[in-house]
């Protein structure tokens, strides 16, 4: 068998890399200063990068860097990265005004440290996009490190899941080994069972393994772990409860030894001021903007048929607390009494989440429905704080009472007039995708999350998938 192949990236050469585009970021933001008639005028013949200036920037830089984790070898997303990065330029920023201070630089430009610190940012932020550019592109050449998941649970569909939807992160899903046949959404299929694990190795010629074990489960996997090192195979570890407690776990150090924390999903008490206050400011605008629109659909509604224009439901809020959810109505008065008749002509036997063809809807309920403009009312619902403008969709309680634990923590947040289910197919996503988009989506909360999703809406709606 060949040798394995190494990492695409070794720290030694990244740390080379980032301390030259410091220091040419230093040296651009001096050419700026005295070439940009803005601050206080320089003295002919003032030098501000001298060689002592470099050393301090180099030694200074490279201590942050390595002191903050910037090259740790771990595949971590992008933010993580990112608040790596911005920890160590902002240590290193303060070192660097100490050290001119204690060397008796004290008339060194501080609008020179401006340049410096912005153009500096950019330019290794750049660096960091043009590596996951790379690391794409040398994906789809074949370059990336050959990944044998052992395992078919949860934790080994998410882990497939990731590694097809981040390229960049160097690895490339060769199937999966120890499981039954891979599900519909897998990625690739089940090669086998676990006793053939060192002969699909060789078959596929793979170069990374990563085992999922079941919580509690002693496996004798050392002498599997120990032949694949004797290869030169890439081996992981990822405990499958990962899957139960909606994949945020945390590594954690107590002396020396790691301990797998389990993270609350909750957002603190900052994130939830930041996102009453969007909610706030963006549904009192929406419904002065759409208040003609609604008085017009209000009418429509009915003309079109008889019964109530407003459809009051009780959902299922944060925390599992009943509201009352506005929509206009979109069906018949009587759409309640004729559901067991469709059900039993359909042969069903519970109804599903939404029902293709639905012949209890009305005609203007379909055109409502095609826009999403039957959920304006709920505008009213995010305004008073029964929900948000992002979140997981305002499930029925009779839907709620069938979740398991791992479905339950879509109710630690307020239920979302938009949300990533909305963006990403609607009604047609199984409830298990749904439900995993979901928790990604609170596990990794941002207010620009927030606003993307926003944004992605009025696309999703115009496309029309899963609307009925």
């Amino acid at each position: 068998m060949k040798p394995r192949k190494r990492p695409l990236f070794r720290p030694l050469p990244i740390l080379l890399a980032d301390l030259a585009l410091t220091l040419l970021a230093l040296w651009t933001a001096d050419f700026l200063r005295h070439r940009i008639p803005f601050g206080r005028e320089i003295a002919p013949g003032t030098v501000y990068l001298t060689p002592a200036v470099c050393l301090m920037v180099a030694a200074i830089w490279a201590g942050c860097f390595l002191f903050f984790g910037v090259y740790d070898g771990r595949r971590r997303p992008f933010g993580d990265e990112l608040r790596s990065l911005l920890a160590a330029l902002s240590t290193a920023l303060m070192l660097f005004a100490g050290g001119l201070y204690f060397t008796r630089m004290r008339d060194f430009s501080r609008l020179l440290v401006v340049y410096f610190a912005v153009l500096d940012f950019l330019l290794l932020l750049l660096a960091r996009w043009a590596r996951m550019v790379v690391l794409a592109h040398r994906h789809r050449r074949g370059e990336a490190l050959r990944t044998l998941i052992v395992g078919g649970g949860p934790t080994a569909l998410e882990i497939g899941r990731r590694i097809q939807t981040h390229p960049w992160a160097g690895f490339e899903l060769v199937g999966y080994a120890g499981g039954e046949n891979a599900p519909p959404g897998a990625g690739a299929p089940c090669l086998g069972g676990m006793e053939r694990l060192m002969a699909l190795v060789r078959e596929h010629d793979a170069d990374c393994v990563i085992f999922t074990l079941p919580f509690g489960d002693s496996l004798p996997l050392t002498e599997d772990i120990l032949a694949l090192q004797e290869l030169g195979v890439r081996v992981y570890l990822a405990p499958d409860y990962a899957g139960e407690i909606a994949f945020c776990p945390r590594v954690e150090d107590l002396y020396g030894i790691s301990l797998i924390g389990v993270s609350d999903l909750r957002l603190t008490a900052w994130q939830s001021a930041l996102k009453r206050a969007l909610d706030i400011t963006a549904s009192a605008v929406l419904l002065a903007l759409t208040a003609p629109l609604m008085a017009g659909i209000a009418l429509a509604v009915r003309l079109d048929s008889p019964g109530p224009v407003l459809f009051r439901q009780p959902r299922v809020g944060q925390d599992g607390c009943i509201f009352t959810m506005y929509k206009f109505r979109t069906m018949v008065p009587d759409a309640e009494a004729r559901l067991q008749a469709l059900l039993r002509e359909r042969g069903w036997e519970k109804p599903p989440l939404k029902i293709p063809d639905d012949p209890r809807v009305t005609r203007i309920g379909k055109v409502l429905r095609r826009f999403s403009l039957d959920e304006l009312p709920q505008l009213w619902n995010v305004l008073r704080g029964d929900m948000s403008m992002v979140g997981p969709r305002p499930e029925e309680p009779r839907i709620v009472q069938t979740y398991n634990a791992w479905q339950r923590k879509r109710l630690l947040v307020k239920p979302g007039l938009t949300g990533p289910m909305q963006v990403n197919g609607r009604a047609d996503l199984p409830i298990d995708d749904r439900v995993r988009l979901e928790i990604d989506y609170i596990q990794h909360y941002s207010l620009w999350q927030d606003l993307k999703i926003m944004a992605k809406t009025v696309p999703a709606i115009l496309s029309g998938k899963g609307s009925y």
